[in-house]
């Protein structure tokens, strides 16, 4: 399983760098990993000096606003991309109405998540059952591709892990992502605001 994930992280990095405009998506009806995941990827790549759209075929809740970058979501997309990456989707109809679009076959498709019920319909498959969250797996990714957390990606992440583990209540909540909490936030992210509006609001 570890070869694999290997595997699929150098063949993502490879696709990711290539490209000049990906399209990032998540899913319908998005959660905070999706949002999370999708808005810390969004600043991640920005970093890198690529120029990405960030897309939800559906409106984002603004319970989520407090996660940065959720502005820069929009909900139709009307200019070239040039690789797909699509997060928290376990199947291509989570995507939306962004199947439609032309483009959307022709190009190669990036599939990171954590469900076990992922239909594995990607260029290549960044897909990890045994993971917390989505977000947790984009961390991973950011790490092959050696690129450094800002603050902004940071807050991002550990509001899609707070979200999908509930505060750490999982029974996914392993001693590698309480780990990877507290690296977010020596990264620049404050557990006390993610959890107070992940969780109590």
């Amino acid at each position: 399983m570890a070869k694999k994930q290997s595997a699929a992280l150098k063949q993502a990095s490879q696709l990711i760098r290539a490209a000049h405009h990906p399209l990032l998506v998540c899913h319908v009806s998005p959660d905070g990993d999706a949002v999370g995941s999708l808005t810390a990827l969004g600043w991640a790549l920005r970093q890198m000096g690529l120029q990405p759209a960030l897309a939800c075929s559906d409106p984002i809740p603004a319970q989520f606003d407090y996660i940065p970058g959720t502005r820069t979501i929009v909900q139709e997309v009307n200019t070239p991309f040039d690789l797909v990456v699509c997060v928290d989707c376990s199947d291509r109809e989570r995507l939306g109405r962004f199947l439609e679009l032309p483009a959307f076959g022709s190009v190669p498709l990036v599939n990171i998540d954590h469900h076990v019920t992922n239909a594995h319909f990607g260029t290549v498959n960044l897909v990890d059952p045994e993971a917390s969250s989505t977000a947790e797996i984009v961390l991973r990714l950011l790490d092959a591709m050696r690129i450094p957390l800002s603050p902004e990606s940071a807050t991002c992440l550990l509001a899609g892990i707070v979200s999908d583990t509930r505060g750490f209540r999982t029974g996914n909540t392993t001693v590698e992502v309480v780990e990877t909490a507290l690296r977010l936030m020596r990264a620049g992210a404050s557990l006390p605001y993610v959890a107070h509006h992940a969780l109590d609001r």
